[in-house]
């Protein structure tokens, strides 16, 4: 094999990393360092793939050995100073970019990274002189400007500690890779994101959290762009608003990005940042009327067009809203077009003929929009209400496909005419109507919205940010610069006089006064206490959630939860919010309570999802609690393989109120100790009848429904048996539980303890019927097996 086939190979490889094919270009610089394993071109690409992947030792590896052939490979000097700066080894770092500029090149981004990784080293003149030599050959550079009076104002002999970032002077190049071999163009950024999905455990649900993809999209652009992206002693912190965070880490440049759920937004929590950005253009309004300076960034997509040929009328892709749905699915009712919907909770709300799945891949969305003829999308309400567009959208459109939404405030800055909305029900059938019948009209607005969309990338976005982080100077940014001037009066003053305005019921004087403090100092707990009083009587429950979380006030957090929760079940940030404040809020009283001698009642959900159906032990625990507040001497064990998080709010909130209550996680069988008890089981499949025979047969008397005990519970002799209803669901009616009917047949059993005596008496005469006739029955088979033999 000739040289020129080598060259033919490298070549090749830097095509594929060009268009940003990693894999492929490394397994072709490894083909040819198999040829030549000395070849410098090819150890140095390998150096910046395995930086552009995370891995500094393997780069810092390669590039070594890129010098050990040629020590004075300019390409390789630069590439390895990056990484060695990167890894925090500035000594080293700084005596190879002097090389380089020795080697015959002193550029503006040799300087600067010279002079950042001198400051780290304490030699402050020596920096100095780097900048100053940066801005001879380029002066428009107001961060080195800013750098440079700062060191000014400090003498330039003193040693500077500090985050990284104080140094930083850009973002790395927007291209993947550059022939001349070059990795960086300016300083790398070590970025963390945070998302809301990065509460939820279970991973394969988290994959359908749409902020998931999100960060994930995000993530990529800014490696793409030569960012690490990290979780530890990040230098820029990204948080994706979904619910506020309390933990934030005190370093790191913070950011936060507005895309979702707006109310339960306030000053103190916009405080905690250093930059603001919003999806939404009217709530940038709201955010500079609360002293704060905020920039537009509506979000992006990553779905490109697809050809395929038209396979569903109406498609719809989301979880729904508690029991009753979506509201666009409710608006559109009954159709006879091919409907087809996918997401959680849909199974025993809409025919089987119209449901889809519980998930559809992501990386398939792009051919599922494109193979509809219309896309249905809506919005959460304080994200219609308040502006915020649904990514969703700009997916539609950017796989080629046509989609119908409800109404959003502010839109049309965005689209114009282009999105179509609907105003009621009547209004959306007959939009559907029309559009299905009209596919000219569909093919006009797709090709506008394609076009639209277009700009809206993630490496645009990312972008966006990292030309704002090069304009900040770090060395100055310590939080959000107020629009508002502070107050001349004194903060206690003006707290006080909020709370005689509150007590008079002046709300508007009242969240004036307490705002101006916190616009001068937003952790002020007394004014954060008042304002979420004032938001609770004007009915603005979540904005008042956060205030009183931040005075350290759980339990009033709690109750404004509630109230958010009856006004608006649906609300998914409160209902979390509240779930955590619960589990909290319990301790260890649930796991680690004494072991009560004897109690009352016992449950135990043995399989995953609460046994036969998910309503089952919610169903017990709601009677129990209803039973145990007019007789205190009922205990009631509850074990389930199900955490207690993942039950309803609800359900937590009656664990954690009521003492009479313990909760165990447990595993299967976990009852053989509490034989005096009662069993409640109200299982409905007939599968479940081995476990019920098993419970019998600890001579333990059983509350169950009549699918379970039929045959085997004799109802007042050793059990009692209690009505179900049926529902609808799927290709079969499924029974509830009457929790009314089980409540009073638990309250009949407390009240009378000589009747669950006797109860258990029968249980143990039958189960040692049971055991008698088992006994003769094995006795006789062997007396036969006998007879028969020669």
């Amino acid at each position: 094999m000739g040289k020129g086939f080598l060259e033919d190979i490298l070549e090749k490889g830097e095509d594929l990393f060009s268009r940003g094919d990693i894999d492929k270009a490394a397994a072709r610089f490894e083909e040819a360092l198999k040829i030549d394993p000395h070849q410098i071109e090819a150890l140095n690409n390998l150096g910046v793939i395995a930086f552009h992947r995370g891995a500094l030792e393997e780069a810092v590896s390669y590039l070594r050995k890129a010098l050990g052939s040629n020590r004075d490979y300019l390409d390789a000097v630069e590439n390895l100073a990056k990484c060695l700066e990167v890894k925090g080894e500035f000594s080293e770092a700084a005596a190879l970019y002097r090389k380089r500029i020795d080697l015959g090149e002193s550029s503006t981004e040799i300087l600067n990274s010279l002079g950042n990784c001198l400051v780290q080293t304490g030699q402050l003149d020596s920096a100095y002189k780097a900048y100053s030599e940066s801005l001879e050959i380029q002066e428009d550079q107001p961060l080195i400007k800013s750098i440079l009076k700062e060191m000014e104002a400090i003498g330039r002999t003193k040693k500077t500690k500090g985050p990284k970032k104080e140094v930083m002077t850009g973002s790395l190049s927007t291209a993947p890779y550059q022939k001349s071999g070059n990795l960086f163009k300016k300083g790398a950024y070590r970025i963390c994101i945070l998302s809301f999905s990065d509460t939820e455990r279970d991973e394969e649900r988290r994959l359908r959290w749409g902020d998931y993809w999100i960060k994930h999209e995000l993530q990529r652009a800014f490696e793409e762009m030569g960012h690490r992206i990290t979780r530890s002693d990040p230098d820029v912190l990204i948080h994706l608003f979904g619910i506020p965070s309390d933990d934030l880490p005190k370093d790191p440049y913070k950011i936060l990005w507005i895309h979702s759920h707006p109310d339960l937004l306030c000053p103190d929590i916009l405080a905690r940042y250093d930059r603001i950005y919003s999806l939404s253009i009217p709530f940038l309004d709201k955010i500079r009327s609360w002293g704060f300076q905020a920039d537009l960034l509506v979000g992006a997509t990553a779905k490109v067009p697809v050809r395929t040929e038209i396979r569903h009328d109406i498609v719809f892709v989301g979880n729904t809203k508690g029991p009753y749905g979506r509201k666009i699915i409710n608006d559109l009712g009954k159709t006879a077009y091919d409907l087809k919907v996918w997401g959680e909770g849909w199974e025993n709300i809409l025919p089987p003929e119209h449901y889809g799945g519980l998930y559809y891949e992501n990386e398939r969305l792009a051919e599922l929009y494109a193979a509809s003829r219309i896309v249905l999308n809506d919005h959460h309400e304080d994200m219609r209400r308040e502006g915020f567009l649904n990514p969703r959208i700009l997916d539609v459109f950017a796989s080629g496909g046509f989609v119908i939404s409800d109404d959003i405030q502010g839109i049309e800055g965005i689209f114009g005419e282009t999105l179509v909305r609907y105003k009621d029900a009547r209004d959306l059938k007959e939009l559907v109507e029309y559009y299905i019948s009209h596919p000219e009209e569909r093919r006009k607005i797709i090709e506008r919205g394609q076009k639209i969309v277009r700009d809206f990338t993630f490496r645009r976005m990312a972008g966006k940010i990292l030309e704002d982080l090069d304009r900040a100077s770090s060395m100055k940014t310590t939080g959000q610069v107020k629009v508002v001037e502070p107050d001349s009066r004194n903060r206690v003053s003006l707290t006080e006089e909020g709370e005689r305005y509150l007590a008079r019921d002046l709300l508007a004087q009242a969240q004036d006064r307490f705002e101006r403090v916190l616009m001068q100092d937003a952790f002020s707990v007394p004014a954060a206490y008042g304002l979420a009083r004032v938001f609770l009587k004007r009915g603005r429950r979540q904005e008042a959630i956060t205030a009183f979380l931040k005075r350290g006030r759980r339990q009033e957090a709690i109750t404004a939860l509630k109230k958010c929760m009856t006004v608006d079940p649906c609300f998914d940030p409160a209902m979390v919010l509240l779930k955590r404040l619960l589990i909290e809020s319990i301790g260890d009283r649930v796991e680690k309570k004494s072991p009560r001698a004897n109690f009352t009642f016992v449950h135990a959900a043995w399989e995953e999802g609460n046994a036969s159906f998910p309503e089952m032990t919610p169903a017990v625990i709601t009677a129990f609690n209803a039973v145990s507040r007019a007789n205190p001497e009922l205990s009631f064990l509850i074990c389930s393989r199900t955490r207690l998080q993942d039950y309803p709010w609800e359900v937590i909130d009656m664990v954690r109120s009521n003492r009479q209550i313990v909760f165990r996680t447990l595993g299967q069988k976990p009852i053989e100790r509490h034989r005096k008890a009662v069993f409640v089981y109200p299982a409905c499949f007939e599968q479940y009848r081995d476990k019920l025979r098993y419970v019998l047969s600890l001579g333990m008397p059983v509350i169950t429904t009549a699918f379970l005990g039929r045959g085997i519970i004799r109802d007042g002799y050793n059990g009692l048996i209690i009505r179900s209803t049926h529902f609808q669901g799927g290709d079969e009616c499924k029974p509830v539980v009457e929790v009314n009917d089980l409540a009073a047949k638990m309250f009949f059993l407390g009240k009378d303890p000589e009747f669950v005596l006797e109860l258990r008496s029968n249980t143990i005469r039958e189960r040692r019927r049971f055991e008698k006739v088992s006994r003769e029955a094995v006795q006789g088979h062997r007396v036969t097996n006998r007879a028969i033999r020669p």
